[in-house]
């Protein structure tokens, strides 16, 4: 029987090429494989959490966390100098459309300091360290600023710095600049025109007249000088008409809540009021000091009230930076405070009310809440344009960051990869990191506050180590930046400051009714206190000596834990720049200095 002929052998070339077709394609099924699975495991892992939360009867998202709106017509928020700043909505593109920009530059120009590349404000100081406010160095520079203004005209083009022409969206051209000031640009929703002087010297135009770039510009100042309080008084008219206004509108509108748009990814909250409530802080600061120094109490007083009000429009929101703003707000507004029971400047109806004020400010509740709207601050779920921007900032915010914080490049590098290329369930994972890891905190803290039995607070916070991984990099990142930044310990100095302020306004009425302070605190109450202001560090009262020479020492423990019986202890330096980075100060106590610098 004949045998049947066997098939030939494919050629070693054609098996060759066969494995290099079916190998790509084996990875390309497995690689998208384990992206499905990924994807599937961390949405599952995600809606887990929020049905076991729904079950609970807690809230489930950022949007579920956000306050009730209050009635228009009584929300200091919406005030005419401070309705347009949140007046925005997004187009079909998603671009934002900004509804009141002419009210916005209003808004912009209140301001203590004007645009200038070569006049710089003066240092800030700060009543925390004993200083007051540098009234001659606010007058110099004012005057400053009068000798270098002159009109708008353009000078020769030069090239432009291409940060910014992104930041202000201007075209570059060889040895040129073409531009339109109010274009929107990736990245920056908040546009502004640009300043004045850096048009002028990259030969832009400005979008203003003459007149409207002196007002924009410029400060008065007074043919012949006076005293530095009376001629930063003058130089602040200009901004008098919209702080005057403001001053009406808080007093017929009792409630205040920025109308912020919690639509979309928690990470994409636009919170562009923040910048504006610390400004309008700091010129009501600047402005109630100098009044106190040319003895306008009753105007001063105004002032303060008002800027304490601006503090808390921010009081419910779920947000920890917003609750660090409200904080630093209320330092702002207690530097007068402070400036005016040193120099006993205020008489006991104004110290009442000021009191009453600092009396329903809880700071630790404020931690608490901010806490847990940054448990849902996800990043999920994303798609490409959301990668491709969610990357840019957090190259840059992995970069420019202080040396305890910064990311070596490598690990900067291999994050942006995973942002840009990874599975959508990896950006879940790290929601779940975040969660979980702020979820810890609520409750460290929690139990530390009801005990008060962590001996140093400042540590409390875990430092997580610094490696990327897939499921963690993010969260882990927040967490880092949480404890070098000192959030928390930064509002539990800040409530410090609301209660040392409180305990010393009963402390200067009672003066003011006997002429001596009293032996201890306890003696002010109820009349003047309804009890004795708590240390937040201890949950005990705050620490209280009066001296032999008729003066006193009122202070908190501090961070470290311990009675340092009213030491300062101050920044590196030896002087207060609430500009500059650098390490929380956990030395030394918490003090109501009574020596001013």
């Amino acid at each position: 029987m004949d045998s049947i002929p066997s098939a030939p052998r494919p050629s070693r070339l054609w098996r060759c090429l066969r494995w290099l077709l079916f190998a790509p394609l084996a990875l390309a099924t497995f690689i998208a494989l384990a992206y499905a699975v990924e994807n599937w495991r961390g949405e599952r892992a995600w809606r887990q959490v929020q049905r076991d939360l729904a079950a609970r009867g807690e809230p489930t998202s950022m949007h579920e966390l956000a306050p009730p709106p209050v009635p228009d017509d009584q929300n200091l928020a919406l005030a005419p100098l401070l309705r347009p700043v949140l007046a925005f909505h997004r187009g079909p593109d998603g671009n934002l459309i900004w509804e009141d920009r002419p009210g916005q530059s209003r808004l912009t120009s209140v301001s203590r300091e004007a645009w200038s590349a070569r006049t710089r404000p003066p240092a800030t100081r700060s009543w925390v360290h004993g200083e007051r406010i540098d009234l001659p160095a606010w007058q110099r520079y004012y005057q400053e600023l009068a000798k270098e203004v002159g009109t708008p005209k353009p000078r020769t083009p030069t090239r432009i710095d291409p940060v910014l022409a992104e930041r202000y969206g201007l075209s570059i051209r060889t040895n040129a600049v073409t531009a339109t000031t109010n274009r929107e640009v990736p990245g920056f929703p908040q546009m502004r025109p640009l300043p004045p002087d850096l048009a002028a010297r990259y030969g832009v135009g400005t979008n203003l007249t003459e007149a409207e770039f002196r007002v924009a510009f410029t400060y008065p100042v007074p043919e012949r000088p006076g005293t530095p309080a009376a001629d930063v008084l003058h130089a602040l008219g200009r901004v008098d008409p919209e702080l005057d206004a403001l001053a009406v509108e808080a007093a017929r509108r009792p409630l205040g809540r920025f109308p912020v748009h919690y639509d979309g990814a928690p990470w994409g909250i636009l919170l562009p009021h923040l910048a504006q409530v610390k400004k309008l802080a700091m010129v009501l600061q600047l402005r109630a000091t100098a009044r106190l120094s040319e003895g306008q109490a009753a105007s001063a007083h105004a002032d303060t009230l008002l800027a304490m009000r601006l503090a808390e429009l921010t009081r419910d929101e779920p947000f920890l930076i917003s609750q660090l703003v409200r904080g630093a707000a209320w330092t702002l507004a207690l530097q007068p405070v402070w400036e005016g029971i040193n120099d006993h400047r205020w008489d006991g109806p104004q110290l009442a009310s000021i009191a009453e004020r600092l009396r329903a400010v809880d700071l630790a509740v404020a931690i608490d809440r901010g806490l847990r709207g940054q448990q849902f601050s996800g990043i999920a779920p994303v798609n490409d344009e959301t990668r491709v921007r969610l990357a840019d900032e957090f190259r840059s915010f992995g970069s420019n960051r202080s040396t305890e914080e910064a990311l070596p490049p490598e690990q900067l590098e291999l994050a942006d990869r995973l942002i840009r290329y990874g599975p959508r369930g990896w950006f879940y994972q790290n929601d779940l990191t975040t969660f979980s890891r702020v979820g810890e905190e609520c409750a460290r803290f929690a139990a530390w506050y009801g005990t008060r039995a962590i001996t140093n607070v400042a540590r409390s916070v875990e430092m997580p180590v610094l490696r990327v991984r897939p499921y963690q990099f993010i969260g882990d990142q927040f967490m880092q930046m949480l404890k070098a930044r000192g959030a928390i310990t930064g509002l539990l100095r800040a409530q410090a400051q609301v209660h040392l302020s409180l305990a010393a306004t009963a402390l200067e009425r009672h003066r003011l009714a006997t002429g001596t302070y009293p032996a201890s605190l306890e003696a002010l109450v109820p009349r003047y206190l309804d009890r004795v202001p708590s240390d937040p560090m201890t949950g005990g009262p705050l620490r209280y000596l009066r001296a032999s020479d008729g003066t006193f020492k009122l202070y908190s423990i501090g961070l470290d834990g311990l009675d340092d019986g009213g030491t300062l202890i101050l920044p590196e330096g030896g002087r207060s720049d609430e500009t500059a980075r650098g390490p929380v100060v956990t030395a030394g106590d918490w003090i109501w200095p009574t020596r001013p610098r």
